[in-house]
């Protein structure tokens, strides 16, 4: 396959990927974890699913280390909404911007983040850098995206 072909193919799965997702500005009053099962809940999203960087992002924003709620889960899912509750009560009333990919399965929460920065995204990056390899002829190798992340 050639460059710009190649190129194009990484525009158009970013694109499509890009097209699924929605940020979404909520408070920790916004957020509900259900009391059994341990699943989290966001406020006009329903029960949501997580990228491992999602979910990592979801807990260092209430300061709960990633390893200790992975194995509350991994123990008894009703231990992560007993401990998670406390750090989501003991948190500042900060908004959070949850971006959310719609998937087959469930929305999926790729990325939580603070809305005081702007947020840059793989498909203008990708512009950029497809610009700059047109420009200079260079090649990809290797391509993969997925909601977790994307590898070029």
């Amino acid at each position: 396959m050639d460059a710009g072909k190649k190129l194009e193919e990484i525009l158009k799965q970013l694109e499509e990927r890009d097209r699924q997702k929605q940020d979404v500005l909520l408070t920790k009053n916004d957020i509900r974890i259900d009391s059994t099962t341990g699943n989290v809940n966001l406020r006009d999203i329903g029960p949501v699913k997580f990228t491992r960087t999602g979910f990592g992002q979801f807990c260092n924003w209430f300061g709960m280390p990633l390893r200790y709620a992975e194995r509350c889960i991994e123990r008894d899912p009703s231990m992560f909404y007993q401990h998670m509750k406390v750090w989501v009560n003991d948190a500042g009333e900060s908004p959070i911007l949850f971006r959310v990919h719609e998937t087959a399965q469930a929305p999926t929460v790729r990325a939580v983040l603070t809305n005081q920065y702007g947020i840059i995204g793989d498909l203008p990056v990708f512009r950029q850098v497809a610009d700059a390899a047109k420009e200079f002829e260079i090649g990809f190798n290797h391509f993969h995206v997925n909601e977790d992340f994307c590898d070029v």
